[in-house]
């Protein structure tokens, strides 16, 4: 598998990548940056991780959301890609329960957070970045 740089991304956008909004500063060496959306829920009790009253999803200790993404991707039948928790995330206790991008695919994301802490973790939607994209070449159809 070849992993795609950050000049690969800005090459294939808009012809095999889209990425809806964009945000230039999201886009890393070999990564993109995904940011969350307030669409988020406990997987306990099915009810919303966000609180309005300070506008932040809130992690309960020892416990999984999930947490839908605030861009919209589409790639190609040439594209696939792997989600991967950002360090700075992980040493709060936060990790994602791996998935991967499929060819062909079009929509967010719904990613699995578990909070492995004793203490509740907040996320700014549409500011704070969670999870990292990296993407590849499908070397045969």
């Amino acid at each position: 598998m070849s992993t795609l740089s950050d000049q690969d991304i800005k090459r294939e956008l808009g012809r095999d990548i889209l990425i809806y909004p964009f945000n230039e500063s999201n886009l890393k060496g070999a990564s993109y940056n995904l940011t969350a959306s307030k669409l988020a829920w406990k997987i306990q009790d099915g009810e919303s991780a966000y609180d309005s009253s300070v506008e932040r999803i809130i992690i309960p200790k020892n416990s999984t959301v999930l947490i839908q993404t605030n861009e919209a991707i589409w790639v190609s039948k040439r594209i696939t890609g792997t989600y991967h928790s950002k360090v700075g995330w992980v040493s709060q206790g936060i990790g994602h329960i791996g998935t991967t991008l499929d060819p062909d695919y079009i929509g967010n994301s719904l990613i699995a957070v578990h909070n492995h802490s004793d203490k509740s973790v907040h996320l700014k939607p549409e500011t704070d970045t969670f999870v990292s994209l990296m993407f590849y070449y499908v070397k045969t159809k």
